[in-house]
């Protein structure tokens, strides 16, 4: 099972759309080792706590300077959730 997400962005006639296929994902909760040592309190505070790591396939399209642009591949991407 694979899940889309896509990302678009204006400026003035440029755009560019990036859109990701993610076929394989892993998440750490970046809140373990503090709690192992015993840092409990100050990592309840953060917002976004797990670190996620994905491969998947990026789609990239848009105008750019007049110019149509377009490309896909294989990649690796990361965010934190």
């Amino acid at each position: 099972m694979s899940e889309t997400e896509a990302t678009q962005a204006l400026r003035g006639a440029d755009t560019l759309r990036i859109e990701l296929t993610i076929e394989d994902a892993a998440a750490t909760d970046t809140r373990r080792p503090a709690v192992e040592r015993g840092e409990t309190l100050a990592q309840r505070a953060l917002a976004r706590p797990y670190f996620v790591q994905m491969k998947g396939v990026m789609r990239l399209s848009g105008r750019i300077a007049g110019r149509p642009l377009a490309g896909e591949g294989a990649g690796f991407f990361e965010t934190y959730r």
